[in-house]
């Protein structure tokens, strides 16, 4: 028999991530019929808006990964394991086919998560020059709702929900003697000073429409439109120095900076199947690679060098463009997803897998013909449409996603969940000339576990959530631990390491509509 789903409006209580404020949000117990009437005042009025507001809410996540955020409560703690059994309206983004089976109106902000990641990258710049990042924050995990349809086999759903959302920070610095001028020029070692700075920030956000169809008692299908907005902000800088060893003292020196930020809007479809007979669920979902619908981008970058050795000759050089409005475009590849759900007892038990396809290195972002290295002799066929470019890529990927539930007593249950978010970062890209905004490379393994509670048409969710990733063999961006003159006093990147934390607390709250 299929399940009913017992997931609706829902209150949340958040920590304010700028004051520490404690501030709650709760829908009180009153005559029903009132608060239907008063729901669907308001939430005709301010739905749209929330929505909106939404976005600056949006938790952590890490730049090259699909998913690192759950969407919903009872789906986060199971570790995203439903797409066979998924009952509630998150279905919308797991697999719009058990919208059919969902027999509950609902507008719910399921869950809210507070997060503390870290991030380290070993040697990021040089010996003992590591990046370091750590952030706190809060957000509302999903604000979805369902409208009722005449026809008791349709059923629509919308939601809007945020997959990704990263920001990196990392600052090093090098100081101390090196040799980089030869002896005869200026004896002995040179007193280099080398700082890097790194900031990126990336966040999506996925909005959906959908719609499912009841064949039978045994089968539904679904479609669901999802448009995903997409920005980025990066910027890189390097800046060296050094004082000659003569008896002028003359300075070298060399500063670097790029930097690119865009806007991109795509739309993808998500096509569902589900399946329920007994205690068993199973569900099939295909989303089609994206459509580019709008993206406009800026990319700028400035390299200067001062007194420094270039073709046997100490001269001044400097390389500079900035454009704006550019065209951009982001893609997303095909996916396929499968899940069964079997329930036994007091027990119920998930699992799920999905395939990502890959992308071959492209443009987000070509920048226009120009002028770019002074003076231009130095490099006439070196322009800014072979330099500033924003490019990516993506490989393959495939996640797997395993939960198990268990109720004590009929309103209560314990729920687990376990899951990898394999990271689509393709090492090729490091080959390439342009800008490489993304920082992440590593792939994660997320842990969840929490407990709901229900009494009456409340839901009450509590739960924690870990995640741990590392990867042995980071490309550095830069390197200034080797300076040397024929690389604008940077040295040569090598492999390092990079480590991934992090811990949050989830924490939901839901009220339960009438059925359609």
């Amino acid at each position: 028999m299929r399940q009913s789903c017992k997931h609706a409006a829902s209150s949340f209580l958040y920590i304010h991530h700028l004051t520490g404020r404690l501030q709650f949000v709760v829908i009180r117990p009153m005559d029903e019929n009132l608060l239907l009437f008063k729901l669907k005042g308001i939430m005709q009025k301010i739905t749209f808006l929330l929505l909106l507001q939404l976005a600056s809410y949006f938790s952590m996540g890490q730049d090259t990964h699909y998913q690192t955020q759950q969407f919903g409560t009872r789906s986060a703690l199971l570790g995203g394991a439903v797409v066979g059994g998924v009952r509630d309206n998150t279905a919308l983004f797991y697999n719009p086919g058990s919208l059919g089976f969902i027999d509950t109106a609902m507008v719910s902000i399921n869950a809210n998560l507070y997060k503390v990641e870290n991030i380290k990258i070993q040697n990021a710049v040089g010996e003992k020059a590591d990046f370091k990042t750590a952030n706190f924050v809060t957000i509302p995990l999903l604000i979805a709702g369902m409208l009722p349809s005449k026809n008791p086999r349709i059923k629509w759903g919308y939601g809007l929900g945020g997959p990704m959302h990263f920001t990196f920070n990392g600052n090093g610095r090098v100081d101390g003697p090196y040799s980089i001028v030869n002896d005869a020029e200026s004896p002995g070692e040179e007193n280099y000073t080398g700082q890097a700075q790194v900031k990126a920030k990336s966040f999506e956000t996925l909005a959906g429409l959908g719609l499912g169809y009841r064949l039978n008692n045994n089968w539904s299908i679904g479609l669901t439109n999802q448009i995903t907005i997409r920005s980025v902000e990066y910027t890189n800088v390097v800046l060296s120095r050094f004082y000659l060893n003569n008896q002028g003292l003359d300075l070298v020196s060399s500063n670097a900076w790029k930097s690119t930020k865009y806007n991109h809007w795509r739309y993808s479809a998500k096509v569902g199947l589900s399946f329920s007979k007994g205690n068993w669920d199973a569900g099939l979902t295909i989303t089609t690679p994206s459509i580019s619908i709008y993206g406009k981008g800026n990319i700028s970058s400035d390299i200067t060098a001062n007194d420094i050795l270039f073709n046997g000759v100490r001269r001044d050089i400097y390389a500079n463009d900035s454009q704006e409005k550019l065209k951009a475009n982001f893609k997303s590849p095909i996916k396929i997803a499968t899940g069964v759900n079997f329930r036994k007892g007091r027990s119920a038990l998930g699992i799920s897998g999905e395939y990502c396809g890959a992308l071959e290195v492209y443009n987000v972002i070509t920048a226009k013909p120009g002028a770019f290295v002074r003076p231009p002799e130095l490099a006439p066929n070196f322009g800014s449409e072979n330099y500033l470019l924003v490019k990516t890529a993506a490989k393959s990927v495939f996640n797997l996603a395993l939960g198990y539930e268990y109720k004590l007593k009929e309103t209560m249950s314990l729920m687990f969940g376990l899951r990898t978010d394999n990271s689509w970062f393709d090492s090729s890209i490091n080959s390439e000339i342009g800008i490489k905004p993304e920082i992440t490379t590593w792939d994660i393994y997320h842990f969840s576990g929490g407990v709901s509670i229900e009494k009456g048409r409340s839901t009450i969710s509590l739960g924690i959530l870990l995640g741990v990733g590392a990867d042995d063999n980071y490309y550095q961006g830069n390197n200034l631990g080797q300076p040397s003159e024929g690389n604008f006093l940077q040295g040569f990147t090598t492999i390092t390491k990079a480590n991934y934390s992090a811990f949050g607390a989830l924490v939901g709250f839901s009220f339960n509509f009438k059925k359609f």
